[in-house]
């Protein structure tokens, strides 16, 4: 009697009777996602109608806002009363005080309400008089409890369509689940066993005859290849992690070059104007005419100013990360600007320009960081007479708005150059570049002036505009808001002048005896001139082997001792110096270049107490050294 075979069941069959389970399922995700969706897009048409509203209500408030006028705030709020939705909207000034409001009563919600479910929904919008001027803020309150009925409503409607496609879809499942369900369970459990030991030996062993059996196989040679793949695949992980391991270190080393190449040029910048802003200082303490004493001021002033403009430069990166913090002291407006064309007009007579800079009587004492805005000033006056031959320079102020705390002015600086043509105007605020090649190589410059300047205009709540003609000349326009003080406040903010000799606060250090560690000729000169002016005896090292030869001879109060030296450098200097036991509490003051935290960090970690940044001014020189000298008779 032959054996007839079983009949093969068909995986279409199954996968109907799936797809019947599956339609269930889909009907319930679908049912609950247009629940969602149609909650979703209540709230956006709510926030869109109040946005809306707001916007129109706003703009028709902004003339009674800018003139005071409440009666008319009041009229145009009313016209809420045929909006069923909108119980609250108040209408504040720019100073966050409240101009008008309206209200009406809210819905009464009684029963259970879920309370992560807002009740109201709430807009705020801001308020431009001509789509310029801030003149205040509208905030809109709407009821949601009519809203949340409708939703209500349709979401019971879907429930009862998902109940009822539950129901059905579940006998089918009772009836098809031992048929069905069993062989994709055993295949299931076989993948989480392997899943779970992590042992590819494992194999299916579903004796079945259809299309699941297909599958089984075509698992068990996907095992077989994972196998043979595996080992490969591990080397590949591998080679990949030392790659990347590689990249970390490559990256982690350009980070380190960077930040050796800003401190390299700290030192290398800082070191010359050092010299400089010491003898002029030397200098003004001299016996010399009212002239020379105005030129040197003016030498000082603007050496002052390029140290100020280096330490940008060199924090550049920090600029470009947003962590560039501005100053907040009161200065008189016009006295900064008198400072800074006082300087610039004397670059525009050496070329034969004439700069202008019309006479007001008004004045602004106002609060910001006036080294910024004195850095901003500089560097377009600058531009304006770099790439102007003939003609005039002129530089306007221009009040724009005043508040009870605030004030935005706007400068202009035109000049009658060379004008840059709108294709390349689009090159002028990026880093490192220049509307031309051929500009560099005729006028000089970094690119980098502009770039800085419009951060610290738009950290100063301003913004930066040119309008230029090529072969006719250029206007660069730029907003700031200051805020308002006094001119009290402006005193009280100025440093008092503190006199350097015969100064009581510095007489601890008459007769101090001091090791100046120094490798650079102007610098020795500059601090023992200094030192001796307060009646401090001063030896001289030009490096760190010769400063440990002098301590091991001859007793100190203090030592100054130069970062950056040949032959044996500071650090290395200040490490010997503090193994010797009978030097372990003698004061080492760093003198340092570098502008980088990490730099004056250092310093502080081998053992120096305080440190000293170059240029070194002499009130700093002279503070510091009477902190740590204690004279020993």
């Amino acid at each position: 009697m032959t054996t007839q075979p079983s009949p093969r069941i068909s995986i279409k069959r199954k996968l109907a009777k799936i797809l019947g389970i599956m339609a269930a399922l889909t009907l319930l995700v679908a049912t609950l996602t247009l629940s969602f969706r149609e909650y979703n897009a209540l709230q956006d048409n709510i926030g869109k109608k109040l946005a809306l509203t707001a916007d129109i209500l706003g703009q028709n408030s902004s003339v009674a806002l800018l003139f005071d006028d409440q009666k008319t705030a009041q009229e145009i709020l009313g016209s809420l009363n045929h909006d069923p939705d909108i119980t609250e909207a108040k209408l504040q000034t720019r100073l966050n005080t409240v101009f008008v409001s309206y209200s009406k009563p809210a819905a009464d919600w009684n029963g259970f309400w879920p309370d992560f479910l807002p009740k109201t929904r709430q807009v705020n919008r801001l308020i431009f008089h001509n789509n310029e001027t801030l003149v205040g803020q509208i905030s809109l309150t709407a009821d949601l409890y009519h809203p949340y009925q409708t939703l209500l409503k349709n979401t019971a409607i879907y429930a009862s369509i998902i109940f009822l496609a539950l129901v059905i879809s579940g006998l089918f499942v009772l009836r098809l689940q031992r048929s069905l369900l069993r062989p994709i369970i055993l295949l299931s459990d076989t993948a989480k066993r392997i899943a779970k030991h992590n042992d590819y030996t494992i194999r299916s062993h579903y004796q079945g005859d259809d299309e699941i059996s297909d599958l089984s196989d075509a698992f068990n040679s996907m095992l077989s290849q994972i196998q043979l793949n595996e080992a490969n695949l591990e080397q590949l992980v591998s080679n990949r992690t030392q790659e990347l391991e590689m990249a970390k270190l490559d990256a982690e080393s350009a980070n380190q070059a960077k930040s050796a190449f800003l401190a390299n040029m700290s030192h290398e910048i800082r070191t010359p104007m050092n010299a400089i802003v010491g003898l002029v200082e030397l200098c003004l303490n001299s016996q010399m005419t009212a002239k020379q004493r105005e030129y040197l001021q003016r030498v000082e002033t603007s050496s002052r100013s390029l140290m100020t403009i280096i330490d940008d430069i060199l924090d550049f990166s920090k600029m470009e990360a947003g962590k560039l913090q501005l100053e907040q002291i009161p200065f008189l407006l016009e006295e900064m600007l008198e400072q800074v064309l006082a300087i610039m007009n004397q670059l525009a007579t050496r070329k034969g320009l004439i700069l202008k800079y019309p006479i007001s009587n008004q004045s602004h004492t106002v609060t910001g960081d006036p080294q910024r805005l004195r850095q901003i000033l500089i560097n377009l006056i600058g531009n304006a007479i770099k790439f102007t031959e003939r003609g005039d320079i002129t530089v306007t102020v221009e009040e724009l708005s005043r508040h009870a705390d605030q004030i935005c002015l706007q400068f202009c600086v035109t000049d009658t150059g060379i004008g840059i043509s709108p294709a390349k105007q689009r090159q002028l605020f990026q880093a490192f570049s220049q509307a031309d090649a051929s500009v560099t190589r005729n006028y000089g410059g970094t690119g980098l002036g502009l770039v800085i300047s419009k951060q610290l205009i738009e950290q100063m709540g301003g913004s930066i505009r040119l309008q230029s003609q090529e072969g006719v000349g250029s206007s660069f326009i730029f907003s700031v808001m200051l805020g308002i003080t006094d001119l009290a406040g402006v005193r009280d903010s100025k440093p008092h002048s503190i006199p350097l000799f015969n100064n009581p606060e510095f007489q601890n250090l008459r007769g101090a005896r001091v090791l100046l560690v120094e490798d650079n000729e102007i610098n020795r000169i500059v601090l023992v001139e200094l030192l001796e002016k307060q009646g401090v005896q001063v030896d001289i090292a030009e490096n760190g082997v010769e400063a440990l030869s002098k301590l091991d001879h001859y007793h100190y109060d203090c030592v100054l001792m130069d970062v950056q030296m040949p032959i044996m450098d500071g650090f290395q200097a200040t490490r010997c110096l503090k193994e010797v036991t009978a030097l372990i509490d003698m004061p080492v003051i760093a003198m340092t270049a570098n502008a980088m935290k990490e730099d004056r960090q250092k310093c502080l970690e081998v053992g120096m107490v305080d440190f000293i940044s170059k240029p070194i001014l002499p009130l700093t020189l002279y503070q510091v050294l009477s902190k740590w000298v204690r004279v020993k008779h």
